[in-house]
């Protein structure tokens, strides 16, 4: 078993599934995916259409399962944020080794991301990668208690935070080995650390966000804030 089918059998442990994704790919490396018909998958995968149709209705089911696997296997070394509090995480972020896994997972999924990426925009595959990214810091800040993240600021926070993550992931992923892990990790550490260092915990008094003992957004922008960057940005 080649390092490619290696990737997918750990994404689809049925092995048919394997097999049918495995030749999925190797033909989206050959044409684009409006060129591909279930006959050619089946073919490359050397199964029966029956055998296909058991696990996909059809090769747009097969594109959005594969999509959906690798994302949720990227974002799952990111999961163990939600656990901790802000200020913990917060912390951590001073070392890049606290984000190395996430590009380290990366990594083992390089293949699979070029091959994706590659294909876009006829799978719009980089907007589902910046959805499930924007998804995931907002339900993160909503985990941490952030308040006001459906404020208009919340939300400028929540999705230049997610685009600085999805530009260093694209980066990543299209000029590794040119940057390791190890180096992205440490910019985006460097990165974040500078952002968070804006978000202020409350002051206590009378106000409805002091009762709140989770961080704020802070109430003005952070100096220098350029918006016509943020805009561009968004």
């Amino acid at each position: 078993m080649d390092d490619m089918q290696g990737n997918y059998s750990r994404l689809f442990p049925k092995k048919n599934q394997m097999l049918i994704a495995d030749a999925f790919c190797r033909l989206l490396q050959q044409r684009h995916f409006d060129q591909i018909a279930v006959s050619h998958i089946t073919k490359e995968a050397n199964i029966s259409r029956t055998t296909f149709y058991n696990y996909f209705n059809d090769k747009y089911e097969l594109m959005e399962a594969l999509e959906r696997v690798v994302l949720e296997d990227v974002y799952s070394e990111l999961q163990v944020l939600r656990t901790l509090d802000f200020e913990t995480v917060a912390k951590r972020l001073t070392s890049g080794d606290y984000l190395l896994g996430y590009f380290l997972r990366l990594q083992e999924n390089l293949d699979v991301l070029r091959i994706l990426l590659a294909q876009d925009p006829y799978t719009n595959f980089l907007r589902r990668f910046d959805t499930a990214n924007i998804k995931w810091f907002a339900k993160t800040l909503q985990i941490w208690n952030v308040p006001d993240i459906s404020s208009p600021l919340g939300q400028c926070w929540t999705r230049v935070l997610s685009r600085i993550g999805l530009e260093l992931s694209l980066t990543f992923v299209r000029q590794y080995p040119a940057h390791s892990a190890e180096e992205i990790a440490a910019f985006a550490s460097a990165t974040y650390r500078g952002l968070l260092l804006h978000v202020q915990r409350p002051v206590q008094g009378g106000t409805a966000i002091a009762q709140n003992p989770a961080v704020s957004f802070p109430l003005t922008p952070p100096p220098h804030w350029d918006f016509g960057m943020a805009e561009h940005l968004l």
